[in-house]
Order: structure tokens, then C-alpha cells, then sequence
């Protein structure tokens, strides 16, 4: 595990000057595509900087007071947006979290466990409380598509409609809260054409493996239970297969991803992504880079246990974002 590094933006285009965040007295403000299409603004018209954590074990491994205490550490250290999963990697359908739950009724999409996505209810809601946004993955991508992870793989190509049924309930289910921006992917890639994944060759998946239907029809689920229409972005696999090129006509995708945490993505030139970003075809689009490096984490666990892996992660935006920047340390 690396130390953490701190992270920079990178400034691509020029816009109005920044506000970091914009709240009401109903908590975030609602976030969009600017007209550009380059960067985010809240529904007032200012610039949005995304500033995230990845605390991807956030909801499926933690206590109440755990996730309030890390909440609350990470509103005051600056950052604006907390990426966390519903159905987490480490086991998220079959190892119950802290209080006993387990999302569905013997592993079925459509037998939704009411009190295990109150656990989700309750943690957007103390984010929001505390002017946090949370990029929400509904699954891990090992619950969908290849190559590796515990699964198991609930979703497929042949039951469509059970993706879309769970974006849907997942998405009315939290259609209170204004301070969700969905991400899908989950680590792994939307189709293996062209992409030559050793891994997911070795795990016998067809080079030309194609999931992007099943990501595809969640996404239609979550417009569907929305209130207004929601923000989507993608988390990819390491490397440069980021979205703006496994994924550059996806209607549905309103923000690019790329990510060099691991994988082949580690210590890469990650600018080049960023300058082949911006020049691709309709519909131009903002791009989160979504992991960069890992770090323990600060906030400790029962018995020692790591409950999340963290991830400084950024919007490669705009020079709007600029004042939004964390000061130095020190």
C-alpha cells in the first residue's frame, strides 16, 4: 500500500471564477453538466469541484457512529465528494454488515432487503447534512462482469430487466436527496473489445465480451426512479481504457472516467488521458479521475479491521475549480 499523495488539478479550460459549493438550507445544491460540457456546475451556476474520497467499504462495513465520525472527519478536512458502493466489494452480498444485514433475500435483485438500504438512506443523508456529496456506485463490478472478484454476478445480459428494476428502486428508494451523483463500472470494464485484458482472458471471457447493455439498462432504472434527472459518471479498470474510449457514445454517461490507482494504470502519464479527453467527439463531457493512489486509512476499524480503502480522486475540470484547491500542507 502507497503513501498517500496529495492531489492536483488539472486546469484545462477557462471559465468564471469558483465557489467550491453551494448549499441551501435543504443541504447541496443539485450538480450538472455546464454547457460545455467541461466541467460541473451546482444549479445556481457555479463551478463545482470535485474533491473525493473513495470509501468504497463505507456502507457495507461500518457502524453508524463509524460513518458519522468519518463523515464528519472528512467534511472538515475539505473534501466534497465521498465515493462509496451499495453493494461493496469485500463480500457485499454475502457478508453481512456490522448490524446483520445483507441487501437481498438470498441474493435476488428483486428481494431487496428494506433495512439494509435504510443503512444506505442514512449515510447519504448524514453526508448531506454535512455539505457532502456522494458518488454512488450501486454495485461493485464484480457483481456484473468479468474478470475477477467474489461476485457473485447477479446481473448478466439475460436478465436485463433486474438491472433496471434495482436502479429504479435504488434511485426512488433515495430520490429525497439531492446530493447524488451516480457512478457505475465498479473497477471494471464496460466491454473487452479491442482492450486485449489478459485477465479477463485467463478467466475465459470472450475477447469481445460486451456488458455495456447491463450498465445501460441500471442507468435507465435510476432515471426512472429519479425526481429530476440524475447525474451519471463511470468508474473504469486501471489503465487507458477510460471511458472516452470504451464508452464514447453511451447516451446515458454524463461524465467521463479514467484511473491510474492500480492495474496498468499505475504511474502512467495520466495527462495524455486528459488531453485525449477533450478533443473527442459529441457529447463533450467533464472526466473524473477516479482513483489515484491508496492509503490506510485514518479512520480505525473494529479489532484493527480496514473498513475502506481511500483514494484522493479529482474532476479534471477547468480553471474555474482552481480556488476550490486544498492549501498546501505545511
Amino acid at each position: 500500500m502507497r503513501n498517500a499523495i496529495f492531489p492536483l488539478a488539472l486546469m484545462l479550460a477557462l471559465s468564471p471564477p469558483a465557489v467550491c459549493a453551494t448549499r441551501d438550507g435543504a443541504g447541496p445544491l443539485p450538480v450538472s453538466v455546464s454547457a460545455n460540457g467541461h466541467y460541473l456546475i451546482t444549479s445556481d451556476g457555479k463551478p463545482f469541484f470535485w474533491l473525493a474520497d473513495t470509501a468504497w467499504e463505507l456502507i457495507h462495513s461500518t457502524t453508524r457512529e463509524e460513518a458519522q465520525y468519518y463523515l464528519q472527519s472528512r467534511a472538515q478536512e475539505g473534501f466534497t465528494v465521498i465515493q462509496a458502493v451499495v453493494l461493496g466489494e469485500m463480500d457485499g452480498l454475502n457478508k453481512p454488515a456490522p448490524d446483520g444485514l445483507q441487501p437481498f433475500a438470498d441474493n435476488d435483485p428483486a428481494r431487496p432487503n428494506a433495512a439494509y438500504f435504510d443503512r444506505v438512506d442514512f449515510i447519504v443523508s448524514e453526508a448531506e447534512k454535512r455539505g457532502l456529496y456522494v458518488a454512488l456506485l450501486p454495485s461493485w463490478g464484480d457483481k456484473i462482469t468479468a474478470p475477477w472478484g467474489l461476485g457473485p454476478r447477479i446481473f448478466s445480459n439475460d436478465n436485463l430487466p433486474a438491472a433496471r428494476a434495482y436502479g429504479r428502486y435504488l434511485a426512488n428508494r433515495l430520490r429525497a436527496h439531492r446530493n447524488i451523483i451516480w457512478m457505475l463500472g465498479g473497477d471494471r470494464p464496460a466491454r473487452l473489445k479491442g482492450l486485449n485484458n489478459a485477465s479477463a482472458t485467463k478467466a475465459g471471457f470472450a475477447p469481445d465480451a460486451d456488458w455495456e447493455p447491463i450498465w445501460r439498462a441500471m442507468a435507465q432504472g435510476i432515471k426512472e426512479g429519479s425526481v429530476a434527472r440524475p447525474l451519471i459518471s463511470y468508474h473504469p479498470s486501471g489503465g487507458e481504457a477510460s471511458t472516452s474510449v470504451v464508452l464514447p457514445d453511451a447516451q446515458w454517461l454524463d461524465i467521463n472516467g479514467m484511473q491510474s490507482g492500480h492495474g496498468s494504470g499505475h504511474d502512467v502519464p495520466v495527462w495524455n488521458w486528459v488531453a485525449r479527453i477533450l478533443p473527442s467527439a459529441p457529447p463533450s463531457r467533464p472526466s473524473t479521475w477516479s482513483q489515484i493512489t491508496k492509503t490506510i486509512p485514518s479512520v480505525p476499524g473494529r479489532d484493527g479491521t480496514r473498513l475502506m480503502a481511500i483514494s484522493p480522486t479529482m474532476m479534471c475540470a477547468s480553471k474555474a475549480t482552481a480556488p476550490c484547491l486544498p492549501a498546501a500542507p505545511g
